[in-house]
């Protein structure tokens, strides 16, 4: 029965090998991929030997997902030292794998004439993005969760880029707020149809694609509890697998934008829900959940200066994201996961860290591991980005706008690490990829990106 529990929740994913079986002991370290996606059990495994070999290694050796829970033991009790021990010993356990990606970044070299923007055209660069969020500005209709063409992430993202835009002084002030104001209205919405404080997600079933991945794995997580995870077509409880932090973190950031720049109380009021529910959610043994968790609650404390909060970011950081980076070795600066190890994840990662580090006081003793950290994992692909060009453009952008926002009191680091280098190269990337019919770079961060260059 125990074993039937196990198997509940585990996912194998098998692909032809022409390797022999390995010997039972030394199985873990044969597979071509190991990924510890939760603490819950739930595993991928890809390019196994054979079918034989996995059942006899689930049936006769200690499960693979046996390691990851000394670190969530260790995670939810707070207990940093046990914490550090437990991440060296997945780090241990993944042996080579660690830091390599479960999906090789590609990165793009821009043409050689190709440049970054200058201030002066930033008024006239959101004016395509305004036309296209007007045209396919869905949640004006109020849809039900499993009507919405796409998640509250996307809605966010409209809302807060319309807000930064506006503030660098692009074109159509008034429009820009009006479409900001609706999107916003429509994660009021659904924070409140939800019941709970969260930005839920569409309870979708037997949706295509990437979202529809993402609901199934939702609900597969609720499993007999499906009934209180789903209030009126929306899940509000990701059965503590981290799959509502990244809308959450990105809602909460939208409505920050835009309480900075009109002061109404419900879209701060909305915010600190959000970041209440967060601050009590149990961390993740992948890093990158953590991380959106912590960038919103920076975000927040930046706004409100509510101490508690910053607190809350700086502790899940030191238990949930800093603990699994590698510190030397060749992927050195990486994260260890294979999921975690992917450029957008690495980004995302950073951009916590940078974000959190900004905010601590200038003698807080915390400030010296989150610099290293930082360091570590600028210096892991800033040569490569200047060299091959940018990868994962929207995570990237976002990073390094606000590294180099911050050039003056980031110094050393950035310059040791040939940061405005690759910031260059991403921002010439990111305005050639910009200027396509149908760029990948989301309202938000382009948003981010003209306020950046406007230099406001």
């Amino acid at each position: 029965m125990e074993i039937i529990k196990f198997f509940r929740g585990i996912n194998l994913n098998f692909r032809k090998s022409k390797l022999p079986a390995p010997p039972i002991p030394s199985f873990p370290r044969s597979w071509k991929r190991i990924s510890l996606l939760s603490k819950h059990g739930y595993i991928t495994i890809m390019q196994s030997s054979s079918l034989c070999a996995v059942a006899l290694f689930l049936l006769n050796t200690p499960l693979w997902a046996d390691a990851t829970a000394p670190l969530a033991a260790a995670q939810a009790t707070k207990d940093q030292a046990a914490v550090n021990v437990s991440a060296q010993a997945l780090i241990a356990e993944l042996g080579e794998k660690a830091g390599q990606p479960s999906e090789a970044p590609e990165f793009i070299l821009p043409d050689e004439d190709a440049k970054s923007l200058e201030a002066a055209q930033v008024p006239s660069l959101f004016a395509r993005a305004l036309a296209t969020l007007q045209m396919d500005a869905w949640w004006k209709t109020v849809p039900t969760g499993p009507d919405c063409p796409a998640p509250l992430r996307v809605v966010a993202s409209a809302a807060e880029g319309c807000v930064l835009a506006r503030q660098a002084g692009c074109e159509g002030a008034a429009a820009l707020l009006e479409e900001a104001r609706a999107a916003a209205d429509f994660l009021l919405l659904a924070q409140k149809t939800g019941g709970k404080a969260a930005f839920p997600f569409p309870a979708w079933r037997g949706k295509r694609g990437r979202y529809g991945m993402i609901a199934d794995r939702l609900l597969k997580a609720a499993g007999d509890h499906e009934a209180a995870a789903i209030h009126d077509g929306w899940i509000v409880d990701d059965g503590h697998t981290g799959e509502l932090n990244l809308d959450n973190a990105l809602a909460v950031s939208a409505l920050l934008a835009l309480y900075a720049e009109t002061k109404e109380e419900r879209d701060l009021d909305a915010a600190r829900n959000a970041v209440s529910w967060m601050m009590q959610r149990p961390l993740t043994i992948l890093s990158h959940p953590n991380s959106f968790t912590v960038s919103a609650l920076t975000k927040f404390y930046m706004i409100t200066r509510e101490v508690p909060v910053l607190s809350s970011a700086l502790e899940i950081c030191r238990l949930g994201i800093l603990p699994t980076q590698l510190t030397e070795g060749p992927n050195a600066g990486r994260w260890a996961d294979p999921q975690d190890a992917k450029l957008v994840y690495h980004f995302q990662n950073l951009r916590a860290v940078a974000g959190l580090l900004l905010a601590l006081p200038t003698d807080s003793p915390d400030r010296p591991p989150l610099r290293k950290a930082l360091r570590l994992g600028l210096a892991a692909y800033n040569e490569t980005i200047i060299t091959q060009g940018g990868s994962s453009l929207d995570a990237a952008l976002d990073l390094y706008c606000l590294l180099m926002s911050h050039e003056s009191e980031l110094g050393s680091t950035l310059k040791e690490t040939h940061t405005p280098d690759a910031a260059r190269m991403i921002f010439r990337a990111a305005v050639e990829e910009y200027r396509l019919e149908h760029p990948t770079i989301s309202p938000g961060t382009w948003g981010h990106f003209l306020l950046f260059t406007s230099g406001k």
